[in-house]
């Protein structure tokens, strides 16, 4: 399985003695495909907010726009870029303009794997709100934080399903509670706020990716696991 998370499930639906035979290996990328931007550092001032991610409801964009609407508000200098499409993107728009944020938050659309790389070597600080949406999906552990953290752009989430065996809260990114705008928002300020504490995250986000997330040592640990059961090992 890819997570405890995955594993705490599956170990209620089998008998205890099936249980040992679960073996977590996180899915990983290429890190050497998301280098993070070297030649100009922390850029206190520019807080630039970026999110990728399908436009539904699981993705908790709309706590995202509810956020900004906050930052606004209290003055903060800031633009926000929502990458992706879906069913949700009308309403989003439509919250948009409704709170009269046009000039801060972008909603591109879908962009190719090159352009979000593109985006993501800009950003100040990556923000993907997660939730359990109202039918009960929800993201496990969404990849493209991994991307991120891997171009050492320090990341909000939420602490739900297994986001929380990515990013460990004030040590490589934040986690905030679901559907909460105003603790997000508080905790977009910390980073805007900090760029030290930006490029300290950074750092952190990549170096756990690398340590645990890097499709090459997983693949090959996947095919230990494969070989062992093959020989009868278990």
């Amino acid at each position: 399985v890819i997570s405890n998370y995955n594993r705490r499930y599956l170990e209620g639906l089998l008998d205890e003695a099936d249980r040992e035979k679960l073996k977590v290996i996180h899915c990983g990328i290429d890190v050497d495909s998301f280098l993070p931007r070297r030649a100009e550092g922390p850029r206190p001032g520019k807080n630039l907010v970026l999110s990728v991610g399908r436009l539904v409801e699981k993705k908790g964009h709309r706590y995202l726009i509810e956020a900004a609407k906050i930052l606004a508000e209290r003055g903060y200098e800031f633009s926000c870029e929502i990458v992706g499409s879906g069913p949700l993107e009308g309403f989003l728009r439509s919250m948009v303009e409704a709170e009269h944020l046009e000039d801060r938050v972008a909603i591109p659309g879908a962009l190719y794997q090159e352009e979000v790389r593109e985006r993501l070597r800009e950003a100040d600080i990556f923000v993907l709100p997660c939730v359990v949406a109202s039918n009960g999906d929800r993201d496990v552990l969404p990849t493209v934080l991994v991307e991120a953290m891997a171009m050492e752009v320090p990341v909000i989430s939420c602490d739900i399903a297994a986001i929380g065996e990515l990013v460990a809260d004030g040590v490589n990114g934040f986690l905030v509670p679901e559907k909460d705008p105003e603790r997000l928002a508080e905790a977009m300020i910390r980073m805007f706020d900090s760029p030290a504490l930006r490029a300290e995250m950074g750092r952190k986000g990549r170096q756990t990716v690398m340590e645990r997330f890097d499709v090459v040592k997983n693949s090959e640990a996947l095919l230990h696991l494969f070989e062992r059961v093959v020989a009868g090992a278990g």
